[in-house]
């Protein structure tokens, strides 16, 4: 078989040396600064003559439907199943159950993953000092036959053939299955990142014909669901798993024990993802009405549950390969299928109990191992197949392919193989790796990669596949290290002496020696531990289990109701109620519109830092009143037919925050000027970020402006 790849081979052999190489992708190229002074707009509210609108995203049907396994209000009730569940009939062998008595505590952790998630459960001892690693109870049954301590995270609308249960591993031939939704939470975080979700949209344009709505006979494998509510149908079957697993015990006794649930999330995560995560876990079951006794739920970041259980899991079981002893740093890699974290620990003490210390700032990137799985489905396309070809195996994917998608049986089948491959490859020989493409449309293919539909790749070209991700993550390595050394230097920190690999990706031996051939390692030693897979669900439940003493979780609240901030609006002329033209910049705007910042349920921090931003744009001239008030109104109703704008006397808003701003004092060199239409005098515009806190039942506020905090005004500064 003939191949005239030459030039990329030695591209791909360069590849193999990770030195000076960076991507040069808009995710690595440094932000240009703008040309000048930006005016900032808000968004253009397009509007109709009605004055209310309902909430689509979790919305109140979802929240009621969404506990169908425990809809009822009584823990008993929920969790009553009936006796044939148990067995491996069900869902796989049955699960040794533990003796539980009074007094103790119920820890349930979730780890929501990219390519997997895992769950674990914990009845903590009387005495929490008393709790072995090996009460972690991972959970292994999910699907029929499939018992691994993770479930992929993939679901499917596509109908059932038999008893498939369109989740996890359990499909359909033909399901058209929705993968690494994850991904699309932190979307929109950025101006490509809104572009990527335009151009979903368009190609999904298809999927809306009446004519492809009717050749499913109603039943599209499409799906107009948003992400979130992906991501919430999906963790409805990981809350039955759990609710079946606790069906088992007394019902009775379960009631009387309290419990604390934790959710872990990639260290770099907007608020936007921690959001959508923590409401699908809660609106799928993880809530008080499901379990009464319900402490809190908490929010930890990745690596912070893999360091303790990671560092904790040498200690006791593997003394002899890697020994952490007091004052050692170390760097754990947790590279998954999505994300990767990279953080450095200090240990601070090893008796009588372990105690860890961050070093330095974490970093992440999104360069996990989807992403070579992206990059194959772009070669194959690009240089193996031809968009037209490639058709047949990915329908809709002629211009873009993206590593968070759906995907489909024949695509599947050839991803199952690549994936194996990839797994299994260490990069240290030359081997063919080979992959059947389906032969009713590729049997009499013949190409430089393919012969009579059998697809062939080499070394070279697989370690062309890996190398963006691994460049990166040797990229992530190398800058924890170098900011570890600058505090070795300045502060006394220790030397780095280990590199834990950790997650799904850090498995691979490729990976681990291209880290271990870059960074000159020495005297560092690279280690990955026998349950680096489930090193961080396993680490969250030991978060819940000593919530004492490790405390570098967030403890969350629930929003009760929904917050909006009114603000007059820039609008299309003609198309809303209550408009005016604005004697300043001349523009058409809407009076006391009101932008829902905040849903019943979402997410609340007591910190700032940690809330949601709003930014609000506020303009005068030189000589105008430069004093202004910031309006927070309550939605008083229980529905979700939220109003557009706040009237006079509507009863079902309530002005809960009147916060006053003032750019009185500001300097003329903080303040950009603007040119309005029509020959206006020149104006000023000041943007501030808004933020609502939640703390002791009440609502508060912080607003920023040019990097000061200028509400609530200290007493310094008043």
């Amino acid at each position: 078989m003939s191949r005239s790849h030459h030039d990329l081979l030695n591209s791909a052999n360069a590849y193999s040396r990770f030195g000076n190489a960076r991507r040069t992708d808009a995710s690595s190229r440094p932000e240009e600064p703008l040309p000048g002074p930006r005016e900032f707009n808000l968004p253009l509210h397009t509007r109709t003559n009605s004055d209310r609108y309902a909430s689509s995203d979790f919305n109140e049907s979802e929240e009621q439907n969404s506990n169908s396994p425990g809809a009822s209000s009584t823990f008993t009730q929920s969790f009553n199943v009936s006796s044939d569940f148990a067995t491996s009939e069900g869902y796989g062998d049955t699960p040794d159950l533990v003796d539980i008595t009074e007094g103790q505590r119920l820890v349930i952790a979730i780890d929501y993953g990219t390519t997997f998630t895992g769950v674990a459960i914990v009845f903590v001892p009387v005495d929490e000092k008393a709790t072995q690693l090996s009460d972690i109870k991972v959970l292994r049954e999910w699907n029929n036959s499939y018992n691994e301590d993770k479930v992929p995270s993939a679901y499917s609308y596509t109908k059932p053939k038999s008893k498939e249960e369109q989740w996890g591993n359990s499909f359909s031939e033909d399901a058209e299955i929705m993968v690494h939704t994850k991904l699309e939470l932190d979307a929109q975080e950025s101006i490509l990142d809104e572009l990527d979700m335009i151009l979903d949209n368009l190609d999904g344009m298809r999927d809306l014909r009446s004519e492809y709505v009717v050749s499913t006979q109603g039943n599209p494998d499409f799906t107009p669901k948003k992400p979130e509510l992906v991501v919430l149908d999906y963790m409805k079957k990981i809350f039955e798993r759990v609710r079946i697993y606790l069906g088992q015990y007394d019902q009775g006794l379960l009631l009387s024990l309290p419990v604390d649930i934790v959710i872990t999330h990639p260290v770099v995560w907007s608020y936007k993802a921690k959001n959508a995560t923590y409401r699908a876990v809660t609106l799928a079951g993880f809530n008080r009405d499901t379990f009464p006794k319900l402490e809190n739920i908490k929010m930890l970041a990745e690596p912070e549950a893999a360091a303790v259980y990671t560092a904790r899991y040498l200690k006791e079981e593997e003394p002899n390969k890697t020994v952490l002893e007091k004052n050692d740093t170390f760097i754990l890699c947790d590279a998954g299928g999505g994300t990767v974290d990279v953080v450095t620990f200090q240990v601070v003490e090893t008796e009588p109990s372990l105690e860890l210390q961050q070093i330095g700032e974490p970093h992440s990137r999104k360069c996990g191992s989807v992403f070579i799985d992206g990059r194959f489905k772009e070669w194959l396309r690009d240089q193996v197949l031809g968009p037209d070809d490639y058709e047949k195996l990915e329908p809709n994917t002629k211009k873009r392919i993206k590593p968070h998608s759906t995907t489909g049986r024949k695509m599947r089948d050839v991803m199952k193989v690549f994936i194996e491959h990839k797994c299994g490859f260490k990069g240290s020989e030359e081997h063919l790796f080979t992959i059947e493409l389906p032969r009713t449309e590729f049997g009499d293919l013949n190409n430089d990669w393919v012969e009579e539909g059998l697809l062939t790749l080499d070394s070279g070209m697989m370690m062309y596949l890996f190398y963006e991700c691994v460049n990166d993550i040797v990229a992530l390595v190398k800058e924890q290290r170098e900011e570890v050394m600058k505090q070795y230097d300045d502060q006394g920190v220790a030397e780095i002496k280990t590199i834990l690999m950790i997650g799904g990706f850090g498995e691979s031996e490729y990976l681990q020696s291209s880290i271990a051939a870059e960074m000159d390692l020495n005297d560092i030693t690279l280690h990955r531990p026998a349950t680096s897979w489930s090193a961080v669900v396993r680490g969250a439940a030991l978060y819940g289990i000593d919530k004492t003493r490790l405390k570098n979780y967030v403890k969350t609240e629930r929003y009760p109701d929904y917050y909006a901030v009114a603000q007059d609006t820039e609008e299309t002329q003609g198309n809303g109620l209550a408009q005016y033209q604005d004697q300043i910049t001349g523009k058409t705007m809407g009076k006391n519109r009101l932008t829902w910042i905040v849903r019943r349920g979402d997410l609340a921090f007591e910190d700032w830092n940690q809330s949601q931003e709003t930014l609000l744009a506020f303009n005068f001239r030189e000589h105008d009143e430069k004093n202004f008030t910031i309006s927070i109104y309550k939605y008083l109703r229980k529905d979700n037919i939220l109003p557009t704008r706040a009237r006079a006397r509507d009863p079902h808003l309530e002005n809960v925050l009147a916060i006053p701003i003032s750019f009185s004092n500001a300097k003329p060199d903080d303040l950009e000027m603007y040119k309005s239409a029509g020959g206006r005098e020149p104006y000023y515009q000041c943007v501030v970020a808004l933020y609502l806190t939640w703390k002791n039942e009440s609502l508060g506020a912080t607003v920023v402006w040019n990097k000061k905090v200028i509400y609530p005004v200290t007493a310094s500064e008043a």
